[in-house]
């Protein structure tokens, strides 16, 4: 099966992230809207990361790269696109760079603090260029009289404003061929860049090979795990399949994927040319399931083959961290849970306590009459009949249990907690409340820490291969 741009999305958003090689050069890869993502990827763009990436769901808190004059004098011919009026306003776009005067940047500085003006970027402190956000001295289209903004043209400090060039990369197809054509508007960045097609059945591509790459050393060391490791150097991958490094969720080829005990597997192309088997989940709230209902006519089930139909949450396939969420939280986001630093996020895997619901609730939402007879009782009858944070445990068996506090009500009444400790399955294992992480920080880490202990899934099964999907 060969998908093309007919064919609809499985979901709607292209994103970016970074990876890091063996030389520990650093890589920007952009996802289109098919193929594999990593889990832990929030929303981002090619030119959202060139300076530090977006971090937790909102981008006020910032982590910072800082290019080097190397590294920005070979970004700056593309970065900067047509220069923009200083009067006219209505012509500058969330991103405009704004070039100052240098040997007016204590006076820059000290106006965009009293004016309440957020910096968003640094591009180069040497050049005076910055990615600023002026919307608060701006009225009707018109500079305020008086404001910072006005004082800053006035005064002589602020010289430039530029577009910045986004980043575009695109595919075609040629069914001819059966080959791909990239286009690309950057020549040079101080990034290795990467690009994956809408198409699954081929690879990442490398568009940019930069001549000053930048270093993991560059990136602040709280951030540095949230990096993908990819074995190798990016100088001799032009082709990277990010599945085959990282567990990802899996875009376009649902219909392939089967499951295999716990895990879900889907065949996708590797590195060498062959197609594999790799680990892949679809999280519990975009695949949320009905339980079959036999008074409905449905065929009954026993829960142990339910249970293979349910996709979790891995930002890990060997996890020593299991976090049972609140099934009513139906739009869970991770980043919710764990701050940007948070190394517990590459060794958990999230859970909803109960899978899935009867179909008489297959309508829930907040402020239907299936909600509101969904009390806590109800909940912890069905987490009794289902036992599932059993089944799950039996083939992980975490070092340590995380719950979420509007959880807590529901699970203690099947898994009562007694000193931080819990019995599932037979065995006791130690458990906190999400608010309770900080204050145990040490603790969790140090279970986190510990070696998987559960049933061995290997993240590409290489013991055989699988056909190409992509031919009819």
């Amino acid at each position: 099966m060969l998908l093309d741009k007919e064919y609809p999305a499985t979901h709607s958003m292209s994103t970016a992230w970074y990876m890091v090689d063996d030389d520990d050069n650093v890589a920007i890869i952009e996802y289109n809207e098919n193929g594999p993502v990593p889990w832990d990827v929030p929303e981002a763009t090619t030119e959202d990361l060139l300076f530090g990436p977006p971090t937790g769901v909102s981008d006020s808190c910032k982590t910072t790269i800082e290019l080097t004059e190397e590294q920005i004098e070979e970004l700056l011919p593309d970065f900067l696109d047509a220069p923009c009026s200083l009067e006219d306003v209505s012509c500058w776009w969330h991103r405009t760079v704004f070039q100052i005067d240098p040997r007016q940047t204590d006076a820059f500085l000290a106006l965009c603090s009293e004016g309440g003006v957020p910096i968003k970027e640094i591009v180069s402190k040497q050049k005076g260029l910055y990615l600023a956000e002026f919307d608060r001295c701006i009225q009707m289209g018109k500079i305020k009289e008086g404001s910072v903004l006005q004082k800053m043209i006035a005064g002589g400090i602020l010289t430039a404003a530029y577009e910045m060039k986004e980043f575009e990369f695109d595919d075609i197809y040629h069914k001819e061929t059966r080959r791909m054509e990239y286009t690309k508007n950057y020549e040079a960045a101080p990034y290795y860049i990467y690009y994956q097609p809408y198409w699954v059945a081929h690879l990442a591509k490398r568009m940019i090979t930069p001549h000053h790459p930048v270093k993991l050393s560059q990136v602040p060391e709280n951030f540095r795990h949230r990096i993908h490791r990819i074995p190798g150097r990016f100088a001799d991958k032009e082709y990277l399949q990010i599945a085959q490094h990282t567990p990802c969720k899996v875009y376009g080829y649902s219909e392939l994927t089967h499951s295999s005990g716990i895990w879900s597997l889907t065949p996708l192309p590797m590195e060498d040319g062959l197609w594999r088997e790799v680990i892949c989940h679809i999280p519990c709230w975009e695949s949320y399931g009905w339980r079959p209902d036999p008074s409905e006519g449905d065929e009954e089930q026993s829960l142990e083959v339910l249970f293979q139909h349910i996709h979790n949450v891995p930002l890990t396939h060997r996890p020593t961290v299991v976090m049972i969420g609140d099934l009513k939280k139906r739009w869970f986001i991770i980043d919710k849970a764990f701050e940007h630093t948070d190394r517990l996020i590459r060794h958990t895997m999230w859970i909803p306590y109960v899978p899935m619901l009867p179909k008489k609730y297959a309508n829930y939402d907040y402020d239907s009459a299936a909600a509101k007879s969904l009390t806590d009782e109800v909940l912890a009858q069905l987490l009794a009949d289902c036992k599932y944070p059993d089944w799950v445990v039996r083939w992980i068996r975490p070092h340590v249990l995380l719950l979420d506090d509007d959880a807590q009500a529901v699970f203690e009444q099947v898994y009562p907690i007694t000193d931080h400790r819990v019995q599932i399955d037979g065995d006791s294992y130690p458990i906190y409340l999400l608010s309770e992480r900080k204050r145990y920080a040490a603790e969790i880490e140090h279970y986190a820490q510990q070696p998987y202990r559960g049933e061995v899934q290997a993240l590409v099964d290489y013991s055989f291969c699988v056909n190409d999907p992509s031919v009819r």
